[in-house]
């Protein structure tokens, strides 16, 4: 079954495809004008100067101040509405919150509320444990903690599918996602939902998915979930590779095919990530083109909070994908913006055939532009802000 390509994680921006305009700065030697920053999907990255600025997210978003739950379409306020009840053991307020087209569902650890996104309405509570909740296609929203995930149908509330998630035997050394707990699950390929968890990966398909789904190995019986005993930092698809998922962990890339052996591992390759705990993709809307007619997969990763002061660079391995064919074309080493700085955002651009990489740490910034045939550096530019 062939899958839509992934549009990658929500950490994770290309560039846009609207040109930026240009920044006029005026000096003793009068007005000149400076290159255009690049404008990506999260960050603004000015290539002559090192600087790195967040963009504010232009759709809606939803703040918490205290039992209140604020929504905001834009910049504008729509509405604010308390949560609390007189329940006891109801009232605590609310930690997480999702945006569907209709709804938005918030949730304070134990239950989640539906209330209608226009007016702000309460329509509906589901008494639920967990520490987050996630928006899905098809008005679908997911509870999760570190034990399991329930996704619950938007408009009434009603349990659509439940998975309990795994515990490994043996806590498994992985700065990416602590034994204990599970990571945050994340949609790929605009359908999938991918669950990250010390030492195994659990990847369900919420179109599929019914009732309660079993651990399973492949996706011969419910086709809804299987399990890979992996320490994943991340899933990823590609244009050039439709219906195959790109499992990327510390020491390989594992391409797991969709069909006809579904959930099994076909190939794999060796990664230089081994310091690495995060994983930054190119958003496959701005995929590099390829210099055989296929895609490029481009790859970041990096380890957010760094040791020791020396800092790891930032790891940048680039595929080309033509069919089933799949081939490393370069491996490049981003220097890190601040030394000893932590979490740091780092984004990927494609202002054209160039590959740009973009970090942002409290301490400063920096923007490497690297050929995209290549991965030779043409420019880097370091910004240091003011103590």
């Amino acid at each position: 079954m062939l899958r839509r390509a992934l549009l990658a994680a929500a950490l994770v921006g290309g560039c846009a495809r609207d040109p930026a305009p240009a920044v006029v700065f005026v000096g003793d030697a009068g007005p000149r004008r400076a290159e255009e920053p690049l404008d990506c999907r999260t960050h603004l990255a000015h290539a002559d100067t090192g600087e790195v600025t967040a963009k504010r997210a232009p759709f809606a978003h939803t703040t918490f101040d205290g039992p209140m739950l604020v929504l905001h379409e834009g910049d504008a306020e729509t509405w604010r509405v308390s949560l609390a009840t007189s329940d006891a053991g109801a009232s605590a307020p609310p930690k997480s919150a999702a945006i569907l087209a209709r709804h938005v569902i918030a949730h304070d650890g134990e239950r989640a509320t539906a209330l209608d996104r226009r007016t702000g309405k309460i329509l509906w509570t589901h008494a639920e444990r967990g520490a987050r909740v996630l928006a899905l296609p098809g008005e679908l929203v997911l509870v999760s903690d570190e034990r399991h995930v329930v996704a619950l149908g938007a408009k009434k509330g009603d349990e659509v599918f439940r998975a309990s998630l795994p515990t490994p035997a043996t806590p498994v050394a992985s700065s990416a996602a602590p034994a204990s707990s599970a990571g945050a699950p994340y949609v790929a390929d605009e359908r999938l939902v991918v669950v990250p968890g010390a030492g195994h990966l659990v990847i369900l398909d919420p179109p599929l998915a019914k009732g309660t789904l079993a651990a399973s190995a492949s996706r011969a019986g419910s086709r809804a979930r299987y399990d890979l005993p992996l320490d994943a930092l991340g899933v990823v698809t590609t244009r050039g590779s439709l219906g195959d998922a790109f499992v990327v962990t510390r020491a390989r890339v594992e391409r797991v095919r969709s069909e006809p052996r579904e959930g099994t591992p076909t190939w794999s390759e060796s990664v230089p990530f081994a310091d690495a705990d995060t994983l930054v993709v190119l958003d496959a809307e701005d995929t590099l083109p390829g210099p055989s007619g296929g895609t490029m997969l481009v790859l970041a990763a990096y380890a957010s909070t760094p040791p020791d002061r020396a800092q790891s660079p930032i790891h940048v391995r680039v595929y080309e994908v033509r069919g089933d064919e799949l081939r490393a074309r370069f491996d490049a080493s981003v220097p890190r913006a601040a030394k000893g700085a932590k979490a740091c955002a780092i984004a990927l651009g494609r202002p054209a055939r160039d590959l740009v990489v973009a970090e942002l740490c409290a301490e400063g910034s920096a923007v490497t532009v690297l050929d995209g045939a290549t991965g030779a550096v043409s420019r880097r530019a370091d910004f240091a802000k003011a103590p």
